[in-house]
């Protein structure tokens, strides 16, 4: 794919970069993936909810483990 000159200064990158395409309600953005693997995709998708901390994460899927083992429902634990 060919990007313009003028989006690839405006985004800081060159030939052979990686990017991401972000797809929103009203569109579609483009991510230059800087630092490789991953970690060049933080902050790219938006989460439902806010990180709770380990904690509350670790318990809510203990939470949804035990829920399975007993064969009940998903919970709604955010």
């Amino acid at each position: 794919m060919t990007i313009p000159k003028p989006v690839r200064d405006a985004l800081g990158v060159g030939t052979g970069d990686h990017l991401v395409f972000v797809v929103e309600a009203d569109g579609v953005r483009l991510r230059p993936i800087h630092g490789g693997g991953l970690a060049g995709l933080r902050g790219a998708i938006r989460g439902r909810a806010p990180f709770r901390g380990r904690g509350a994460e670790r318990a809510a899927a203990q939470a949804e483990a035990a829920r399975n083992a007993l064969g009940e429902p998903p919970g709604q634990d955010g």
